[in-house]
């Protein structure tokens, strides 16, 4: 008999952060340097800025922290104290371990996504099966459902990517040539795809940031070919 996985709760998602050691739990609760090679700096209440230097100055920071994160009011607000980076992976770990109402899950999904500058980090199939979890109509607002409900049954969607490192089956693609060239062109070494895709494989539409976004089952990607490289 498998056993009932228990809710996950504000309690046990900041005990399940405690668990972690302290050197990947200060990156799960800080931003990193900007550079590589450069010192973590934070700042602290009476201290000023500090550098992360030491355990000692590690653990205090990390003290701090979880302090602040007794006084959320929710998971949900926990989640916005995980550094961005690291939401994604987060949720998938802690959704292994206990269960989550659905519709909770799918706001916090959809938050964290929209905030996430390099979501496909994560391997695809993982993100996936995270979009997987939930229904459409529960990662939409009411004019994004409404979009949706409106486009044709078979969309054609674009892809901008910046060099052969980038995911071309990735998940998010746009409805719009002109975001998918935008993408394409920011850093000068893009391309440019076009697919089709059935809009029963679309997760979710969404246009929180103005970039007519579809999130998609690159599984069912059709006809997919670049229109241009830089």
């Amino acid at each position: 008999m498998e056993r009932q996985k228990r809710k996950l709760t504000k309690d046990l998602l900041i005990i399940t952060l405690k668990m972690f050691p302290d050197e990947i739990l200060k990156d799960l609760l800080y931003d990193r340097a900007p550079l590589p090679g450069m010192p973590q700096v934070i700042s602290l209440p009476d201290e000023g800025m500090v550098i992360l230097d030491s355990p000692e100055k590690i653990k205090k920071a990390i003290t701090f922290k979880l302090n602040q994160l007794d006084k959320a009011g929710s998971v949900h607000e926990i989640f916005y104290w995980i550094t961005k980076p690291n939401r994604l992976q987060i949720l998938q770990f802690v959704t292994g371990i206990y269960e989550m109402e659905k519709e909770e899950y799918s706001k916090i999904l959809k938050d964290i996504w929209m905030a996430t500058e390099f979501p496909h980090q994560m391997p695809i199939p993982k993100l996936v099966d995270m979009f997987n979890q939930t229904e459409a109509h529960l990662l939409m607002s009411e004019d994004e459902m409404c979009i949706y409900t409106n486009l044709p049954e078979t969309v054609t969607v674009f892809r901008g990517v910046q060099d052969k490192k980038a995911k071309l089956r990735g998940l998010s693609w746009t409805t719009e040539y002109e975001v998918a060239e935008w993408f394409a062109n920011r850093w000068q070494r893009g391309k440019l795809y076009q697919a089709e895709i059935k809009k029963k494989h679309i997760f979710m539409f969404t246009n929180g940031r103005s970039e007519h976004e579809c999130v998609v089952n690159p599984r069912y990607l059709k006809n997919v070919r670049q229109i241009y490289s830089l």
